[in-house]
């Protein structure tokens, strides 16, 4: 769970077409009001699945998450390049997908969909814009060449794909579009933008499904077949002006390596909550984590400050998933769990589990609790 400095240096900008019009509405956010380091503000419960560590199953930096009732799935992006699944209790099942030139064989992968009703994994196997489908125990189903670079991809309705493009280079055409395999061309939705993210966390792991357009700030819900502008953002003094978003590559790329500003390294959203991740970057270097909570019944809002020196930090970057639930979802990188769970820290305190936690991450399970 390192590297975040390669993540924040760029984000998405989407120049949207073919979007619903809506009035949307504008959260600010309040460096101000930060609480530093207590997370224990924003959870009324906190448990722990430590995933089993076996000879050949290590799970090593930035994996990614998802979870359901029955299994939970982990996207390994640095050992094994494959899905491991685990039980509810995080006892190791099985792989899914397999690096190599044979068939249901990658090259390489970026990330993965489960689409539990259709009993499938899907992985997006790069540069090649191809998805491989898997059964749920493993099982090569078929692969599905798309034609077009594939980032980040999310499942959209009636067996679409939303797809975005964007790359790892400051400038260069990203498109997000709705796929449909059977009428490629018609099933376009095209958005168009000249930045390309350095991540691809585009689209939100959560019941309400999102596009989060970096810069300009929006957030777009995925709604049957098209966009609905739902929220916009306001950073303040440390929002990136706009004359430079919409300038040349060079200005824009001077300005983020001199300037203080803040980027949005997570959305994710359900009936009750929005969470936002924020990094403040200091020019090249980093200023620091926020987790900014909004409490949709209400209009309440937290933000937490998180300093790069705390265990917090370290071992709780960043949540992977909101559940239906109201729980956010993270892999806590299993060295600090032992900072992290002591009594001094009630909420995050559980007994006798420490003997459970080996080198894999923790599945960390914070219930969000109404704001007040």
């Amino acid at each position: 769970m390192k590297g975040l400095y390669s993540i924040f240096i760029a984000f998405a900008l989407c120049a949207c077409n073919n979007v619903k019009e809506s009035t949307p509405d504008v959260y600010v956010f309040d460096k101000t009001n930060a609480v530093n380091n207590d997370l224990s503000i924003l959870f009324s419960q906190v448990n722990y699945i430590p995933l089993e560590t076996t000879t050949d199953n290590l799970i090593g930096f930035n994996p990614q998450l998802f979870v359901s009732p029955q299994n939970i799935y982990v996207f390994d992006q640095q050992y094994s390049k494959r899905v491991l699944t685990f039980d509810t209790k995080g006892n190791f099942q099985s792989f899914i997908g397999q690096t190599g030139n044979g068939p249901g064989e990658y090259a390489m992968a970026k990330n993965f969909i489960v689409d539990e009703s259709a009993g499938e994994v899907i992985i997006n196997a790069t540069p090649s814009g191809t998805l491989f489908h898997y059964d749920l125990n493993g099982t090569f189903r078929k692969s599905e060449s798309l034609d077009i670079p594939v980032s980040s991809f999310t499942l959209a309705d009636k067996g679409k794909y939303w797809i975005y493009t964007g790359g790892s280079t400051m400038a260069g055409p990203d498109r997000l579009y709705l796929y449909n395999g059977t009428q490629k061309e018609k099933g376009f939705l095209p958005v168009t933008s000249d930045r390309s993210p350095a991540h691809s966390e585009c689209f939100s792991n959560s019941p309400v499904r999102a596009f989060q357009e970096s810069f300009n700030e929006n957030i777009y819900h995925l709604v049957d077949d098209s966009l609905q502008l739902a929220y916009k953002l306001n950073f303040g003094a440390l929002q990136v002006p706009q004359n430079i978003v919409a300038g040349m590559g060079g200005a824009f790329h001077t300005y983020l390596t001199q300037n203080a500003y803040i980027t949005v390294f997570r959305y994710l959203e359900n009936a009750n909550f929005i969470y936002i991740g924020l990094v403040e970057n200091k020019g090249l270097e980093l200023g620091g984590l926020y987790h900014w909570v909004i409490d949709k019944r209400n209009g309440k809002s937290q933000v937490i400050q998180m300093e790069p020196q705390s265990e917090f930090f370290m071992g709780l970057q960043y949540p992977l998933q909101l559940t239906a639930n109201d729980e956010l979802l993270f892999l806590m990188d299993a060295s600090f769990f032992p900072q992290i769970n002591q009594k001094s820290n009630p909420v995050f305190y559980k007994e006798n589990i420490i003997d459970k936690v080996s080198e894999n991450p923790v599945l960390t399970s914070c219930k969000l609790k109404q704001l007040k």
